[in-house]
C-alpha cells in the first residue's frame, strides 16, 4: 500500500532540524529522511548496518547500499544526505528553473542525494554522492504524455540541481539506474551479509568448519558445493546442514568470492569461487 503523501512543511523541517535529521558521523548519523516521511517510491527498507539503522525508499536504493557494503574500500555510507538550501536556491536560480517547494504557502525545501558514501583509495578518503533514479524517471518514452514529459523534465532539473552542487564541493557525483543495478547481486549480498551462525554450537565449531570448506572448496574442481557438503558430512567432518553457513560465514570475510551477478545454490561448482590461498584460525572467528 502506498504512503500517503507527507506535506513538508516548515514546521515539519524544523522538527527535523531539531531532530539532528542530516548530521552526525558514523553510528551517530541521522538520514533526512526516514522511511515514513516521504510518498513510497517503491518497497522502502529500514536495514540494521554500522551500528544504526539505514533507510532507503526504494528497491533500487536497497540494492546501490549492498553493492556500497559489499565493496572493501568503503569506509562510510550515509543516506538521504540534506543538500544547503541557499546553495540550492542559488543553482536553481542559475538554471533558471524552479526549485523544489512544498506546504501552503509553498516554501522553498531541502534537496537531498540518496547515498554519499566515503571510501579509502590509495591511503586517502574520497567522497563520492549519488542519485539512484529509474531509467523509466529520466528517458522520454517513444510517444510521451504531457504529463510523463512534464515529470521526466522535472526530474532532470532536480538531478542537475544535485550534479551541481556537489560539483562546486569538489565531490564527484553519479547517477545509477537500474542498468547498474541488480536484484540478483542485491540478494546475493544480502544472503551472505545476514549469515547468522547458531550460537549454540560448540566453542570453535564454527573456526574448524569454515577452515574444513575453505579447503574443501579450494581442492573441489568440478564438484558441486551440495557434493563436497555431503562428502564432509560422510566423513564425519562437518555436519551437512552447517555447510552453507560455512560458506556465508567465508564469503562475507572475503576468503571466498563468486560472481554475485549469478544467484547462490549449492549446485554451483567449487571451481565457480575464487578461494583465498589461506585462512587462519583467528580470521575464521
Amino acid at each position: 500500500m502506498a504512503k500517503r503523501k507527507r506535506t513538508q512543511t516548515r514546521a515539519v523541517l524544523e522538527n527535523r532540524q531539531r531532530q539532528g535529521r542530516g548530521r552526525g558521523e558514523g553510528a551517530a548519523y541521522r538520514p533526512w529522511l526516514f522511511v515514513h516521511d516521504v510518498a513510497s517510491r517503491g518497497r522502502s527498507s529500514r536495514i540494521p548496518s554500522a551500528g544504526r539503522v539505514m533507510h532507503t525508499l526504494s528497491d533500487w536504493e536497497t540494492a546501490a547500499l549492498r553493492d556500497f557494503q559489499w565493496d572493501p574500500a568503503v569506509i562510510e555510507v550515509k543516506e538521504q544526505v540534506p543538500l544547503i538550501l541557499e546553495d540550492t536556491l542559488r543553482i536553481a536560480a542559475e538554471m533558471k528553473v524552479r526549485h523544489p517547494a512544498d506546504g501552503r504557502p509553498r516554501e522553498p525545501i531541502p534537496l537531498s542525494t540518496d547515498f554519499l558514501v566515503k571510501r579509502l583509495v590509495d591511503g586517502r578518503v574520497e567522497q563520492a554522492a549519488y542519485a539512484v533514479k529509474e531509467s523509466s524517471a529520466i528517458d522520454m518514452p517513444a510517444v510521451p504524455t504531457r504529463g510523463k514529459l512534464v515529470s521526466i523534465r522535472r526530474t532532470r532539473q532536480k538531478l542537475e540541481i544535485e550534479r551541481r552542487y556537489w560539483l562546486e564541493r569538489g565531490v564527484s557525483w553519479d547517477l545509477l539506474t537500474e542498468d547498474r543495478l541488480s536484484k540478483v547481486r542485491k540478494g546475493n549480498i544480502e544472503f551472505v551479509l545476514r549469515v547468522r551462525p547458531d550460537p549454540e554450537r560448540p566453542d570453535g565449531h564454527w573456526q574448524r568448519a569454515m577452515l574444513a570448506v575453505h579447503a574443501a572448496i579450494a581442492d573441489g574442481g568440478p564438484r558441486t558445493l551440495d557434493q563436497l557438503a555431503r562428502a564432509l558430512d560422510a566423513a564425519g567432518t562437518l555436519d551437512r546442514r552447517d555447510f552453507p553457513t560455512a560458506v556465508r560465514l567465508l564469503c562475507a570475510k572475503h576468503a571466498l568470492a563468486f560472481d554475485m551477478d549469478r544467484q547462490f545454490t549449492l549446485s554451483r561448482p567449487a571451481s565457480d569461487f575464487v578461494v583465498a590461498p589461506t585462512i587462519r584460525p583467528d580470521e575464521a572467528a
